[in-house]
């Protein structure tokens, strides 16, 4: 867990720009031959490590929005180019993917083998996630699910585990770095929502953990440095983790969503998930978040939300989880489903970074324009990503309701705070030092423009902040 630290010492940090100490990310300080956003080691020196990507998208690249791609004119190959663009100007590094690794649609016929150019077109999208292009840069979390595809078909291979680690191998085998496809997967997930066969009584709490044992032992078999994620497990999470002493598990994986009034924006759990996996053995086992997000306009039994409720909300939920010890949180999505599981009104058609006209409650022909969650995305990366700045904590509350986040520069020294009021709009006296302090808004308009940052005056050792439900950032 993040450390908590002092208003006064963050805020000296801001207008001083103090050097930073390595903080909860983990990450190595670059050094001063850090340029821009990539850190450049010195003649002779060991190269610093590039820090993992905090920040991401789910479902980029996958053929599941042909709705939006006929509305836009684009083919298959124009939208993996359009999605390039976009993960370039975002500054995304790691997308996921839940549908292309289902056995029964790579291995249809058992022993038959496997169908990589299928119905959902595995080969072509892996390898359009890693496909060059201009300001690219991207990894992917691969879920293998064990389904066959028929209605009896159970979740578990009873009577099949030999042939389900074949298929595993041979999954790794193509997909990992130096393998036939030309990719370099390296994280491998176990189920996407197994949840949902736990809770049916479809699979039980051994099987799953049988199952991850199969298949951590045959990615491992191929990829010894692969990664292991559990699926998102929900309540059985605390049955699952302890049953798998021994096993070693990079992640697990949380999908969080607002899909109600006055939902929250900081998952409630985190504190007892991290307990959890502390006091069975998985120290080092990380929590992510594999789909995560907010809807806008008005979906089926939601209120309106405004494009600028779903971007505060982004912004809000990215930090507090983040701060809480999510170390990887994947937005739903870069351009919105239509008809998600049969419904024009599911909460997930509502959910997109882009505008989809009609069947996202947008006006029709308005497809494509990056909506105000997406200008709020971008500045956030580019002031708090990993390879910008180091996560420090939440600091105590200098108000009632106020919550402040300080992030400490890697690169240009300076120390970001970002604060906002659950409390409605007042007014909070904060301890600094130097003459001033810049300020300014994270929410911009629907445009993309953000207001004019205000420069704060610093008196006596303190300052007068206005903090309204607009998070704010302060360097």
């Amino acid at each position: 867990m993040p450390r908590r630290v002092t208003l006064l010492m963050a805020l000296w940090a801001v207008g001083c720009g103090a050097p930073s100490s390595d903080g909860p990310d983990g990450h190595a300080k670059a050094d001063s031959g850090a340029v821009g956003d990539v850190a450049v080691p010195a003649e002779g020196a060991v190269p610093t490590p590039t820090p993992a990507p905090v920040y991401g998208i789910f479902q980029l690249y996958g053929d599941e929005y042909a709705s939006f791609r006929a509305q836009m004119g684009q083919s298959l190959e124009d939208y993996w180019r359009f999605v390039d663009q976009h993960v370039a100007r975002l500054g995304v590094r790691f997308t996921r993917t839940n549908t292309l690794l289902i056995w029964g649609l790579v291995e249809p016929t058992l022993d038959a083998g496997y169908d990589w150019q299928n119905k959902l077109k595995t080969d072509e999208v892996v390898k359009a996630v890693y496909a060059p292009a201009s300001g690219k840069e991207m990894d992917m979390l691969l879920v293998i699910e064990p389904g066959r595809g028929t209605p009896k078909s159970p979740p578990f291979p009873k009577g099949l585990e030999s042939q389900y680690q074949r298929y595993v191998r041979a999954v790794v085998e193509r997909y990992r770095s130096g393998g036939p496809a030309g990719v370099a997967v390296e994280h491998w997930q176990v189920m996407n929502e197994p949840f949902f066969q736990l809770n049916a009584n479809a699979m039980t709490v051994d099987q799953y953990v049988e199952l991850v044992k199969l298949t951590v032992e045959a990615v491992r078999a191929v990829d010894p440095a692969a990664k292991v994620v559990l699926g998102d497990l929900g309540d059985h999470l605390s049955k699952v983790i302890p049953k798998l002493a021994g096993v070693a598990i990079d992640a697990v994986d949380i999908h969080f969503w607002c899909m109600r009034e006055g939902c929250a924006y900081e998952y409630p759990k985190l504190a007892a998930v991290r307990s959890l996996l502390d006091g069975n053995g998985h120290p080092t086992t990380a929590v992510w978040m594999g789909e995560f997000g907010s809807w806008v306009n008005s979906a089926k039994g939601l209120p309106l939300q405004s494009a600028e409720d779903q971007a505060r909300w982004l912004l809000k939920a990215m930090v507090a989880n983040r701060a809480a010890g999510v170390s990887r949180i994947l937005w739903n999505n870069l351009a919105s489903w239509s008809n998600f599981g049969g419904s024009d009104s599911s909460p997930f058609n509502f959910m997109g970074l882009l505008t989809n006209g009609t069947s996202s409650g947008d006006p029709a022909g308005d497809v494509g324009r990056e909506r105000v969650a997406h200008h709020a995305y971008r500045r956030l990366i580019a002031e708090t990503s990993t390879r910008v700045a180091r996560l420090s904590g939440e600091l105590p509350a200098p108000a009632p309701g106020v919550r402040a986040f300080r992030f400490e520069g890697i690169v240009d020294g300076t120390t970001r705070t970002i604060v906002w009021s659950d409390a409605g709009a007042q007014t909070a006296t904060l301890s600094c030092q130097g003459s001033s302090l810049q300020v300014q808004s994270l929410v911009p308009s629907s445009s993309g423009v953000f207001p004019e940052a205000k420069t704060v005056p610093c008196s006596a050792g303190s300052l007068s902040l206005s903090i309204g439900p607009d998070p704010l950032l302060v360097r």
